[in-house]
């Protein structure tokens, strides 16, 4: 699962290296490490346009359901490394 946060991470890095993040870019972020997989799936549909890329989409963010316990030290991984990508 890490190199998958790693990865949702760094892109937002990359197209969002001011200091406030893209709201559509928060918007993803935000649904897929606390949203439903509805809500989730809804937020990437402009972006996953094809069955592949929605299966991928679905895949990610049950992986991030499961994996992810508790919410104080996702939060704390999340802002962290967006602190140090930022710094790079």
């Amino acid at each position: 699962m890490r190199p998958a946060l790693l990865l949702v991470l760094a892109t937002v890095a990359v197209f969002c290296h001011s200091a406030s993040l893209c709201p559509e870019i928060q918007n993803v972020a935000t649904k897929l490490l606390s949203g439903s997989v509805e809500e989730y799936m809804e937020a990437v549909s402009p972006y996953a346009t094809t069955p592949v890329m929605k299966a991928a989409e679905l895949q990610l963010k049950q992986c991030v359901q499961e994996s992810v316990k508790n919410k104080e030290h996702l939060a704390f991984l999340v802002v962290s490394s967006l602190f140090s990508l930022s710094e790079t």
